[in-house]
């Protein structure tokens, strides 16, 4: 678990394979994939 999540930005994850960042109620999810450029990395959130 990540406290404080607004200090990391998505350039520092961009390192990163099969990641997925969520908040507690999985109200959204970002997400990289290990297709590094090739598809993402992807965002999506509850309307």
């Amino acid at each position: 678990m990540v406290e404080n999540l607004s200090r990391i930005t998505a350039d520092e994850l961009m390192d990163e394979a099969d990641i997925y960042v969520v908040d507690k109620e999985f109200n959204w999810t970002y997400v990289i994939t290990h297709e590094t450029g090739l598809c993402g990395p992807y965002f999506s959130s509850k309307s």
